[in-house]
C-alpha cells in the first residue's frame, strides 16, 4: 500500500510549459493511475511531480517480464528534466 501522489499544481505547469517549448504533445490522464508506487512517499515531503514519457499505447505493464523499455526514450525525459532544472536554478 502507498500513500496517494498528486502532484504539484507548480510543478505541472512548469513541466506542462517545458514541454510545450520543447513541441511536445501533454496529456493529461482522465483517470488516476498506479505509477506511483513508493515515489508517493516523496510527496509528504515537499511539492513533486510524476511525469511520463509516453512510450506507447499497447505496452506491457511497467513491472510485467514482457516490459522492455524503449531506450530512445531517455533523451526525452533527460531534455525535460533539464530544462526544468535550469528553469529553478535562474
Amino acid at each position: 500500500v502507498f500513500p496517494l501522489l498528486t502532484n504539484s499544481p507548480e510543478l505541472t505547469s512548469t513541466i506542462e510549459g517545458i514541454a510545450k517549448q520543447q513541441k511536445r504533445e501533454v496529456f493529461v490522464l482522465e483517470k488516476p493511475n498506479s505509477w506511483s508506487e513508493d515515489f508517493a512517499h516523496f510527496t509528504l515531503n515537499g511539492a513533486a511531480i510524476l511525469i511520463g514519457l509516453g512510450v506507447g499505447v499497447n505496452v506491457p505493464m511497467l513491472h510485467s517480464p514482457d516490459y522492455s523499455f524503449p531506450d530512445e526514450a531517455i533523451s526525452h525525459g533527460v531534455d525535460i528534466l533539464d530544462a526544468c532544472i535550469t528553469q529553478y536554478l535562474r
